[in-house]
């Protein structure tokens, strides 16, 4: 059988994930004793440092930042400003005028 990546070469090792036959060059150890090609070696080392900081009982990180965040200064001037231009512009179209006209 012919490695892969180098066609003249003997095929000593085949991934563990997806088969492909491979020379001792392109063979990739993870973990233990298995045979991982680049791209499936690839693939498990993310998935193990995807996996390897996260505890059991922890909050997804989303739920703790909804948590923490706090509104600035700014973002309540924000907020109040808009709704006093809003109040403004309701009372402008839909206020009309108070005077009435005498003949």
């Amino acid at each position: 059988m012919e490695c892969k990546h180098h066609p003249n070469r003997q095929a000593d090792h085949l991934c563990t994930i997806c088969g492909v036959p491979m020379c001792k060059n392109c063979s990739q150890v993870v973990t233990g004793d298995r045979d991982y090609c680049f791209h499936c070696a690839m693939f498990d080392s993310i998935l193990t440092a995807d996996n390897s900081g996260r505890d059991e009982g922890a909050e997804p990180a989303e739920q703790t930042l909804r948590e923490n965040r706090k509104w600035s200064p700014f973002q309540y001037f924000s907020i109040v400003s808009s709704l006093l231009l809003l109040i403004m512009w309701i009372v402008v179209v839909f206020g009309g005028s108070t005077c009435e006209r005498v003949p």
